[in-house]
């Protein structure tokens, strides 16, 4: 006696396979419910960095970005230190393994920046949190990614999330 039906057993070898054989793809995009509109309107900053070398990943996002106008240092009155940052991926690692990449699931990472601004002998540390969400399953092979790189989806998140004053340490939130 079977535990399974004939075609129940070659449906699982086929789907199994499909799984296998086609691997799984995973596309990344910012998250769409922890957006905040910026207001194109408002100027941006003109801001030295102080130190672009320490961080380079971060400094090239921050330009990108487009939320700061980065100057020389006679022409800045407000200087911008980079304190780094972290990513947290929340990952199901379970769901992976029931579902075979067959059922397409979401799962959330966080991306924080940490600078300081300096102006007029006063430092103020801010933080920028962005979230982003990676699907995955064989089917994301057949869609195309709005953003190809890990920096481009960190750039863009900048500008959907508006800085913070930071009051706890750097690398934990309030």
């Amino acid at each position: 006696m079977a535990i399974f039906a004939p075609w129940a057993q070659k449906l699982s070898v086929i789907l199994l396979s499909i799984g296998v054989l086609a691997g799984c793809a995973e596309n990344t995009y910012v998250s769409k419910y922890h957006r905040t509109e910026i207001s194109d309107a408002v100027p941006r900053e003109k801001v030295y960095v102080t130190n672009p070398d320490e961080h380079p990943f971060y400094y090239d996002v921050l330009n990108a970005s487009g939320i700061y106008q980065f100057v020389d240092q006679q022409e800045a009155e407000t200087k911008l230190t980079l304190e780094g940052g972290f990513n947290n991926v929340m990952k199901p690692m379970a769901i992976e393994a029931l579902v075979l990449y067959l059922i397409p699931y979401v799962y959330h990472q966080q991306e924080t920046l940490n600078y300081s601004l300096e102006h007029d002998g006063v430092t103020t540390p801010y933080r920028h949190e962005i979230w982003l969400e990676s699907r995955k399953s064989v089917w994301e092979t057949f869609l195309v990614p709005f953003s190809s790189t890990h920096e481009e989806l960190v750039a863009e998140g900048l500008r959907y999330n508006p800085r913070e004053e930071r009051t706890a340490p750097r690398y934990f939130h309030d």
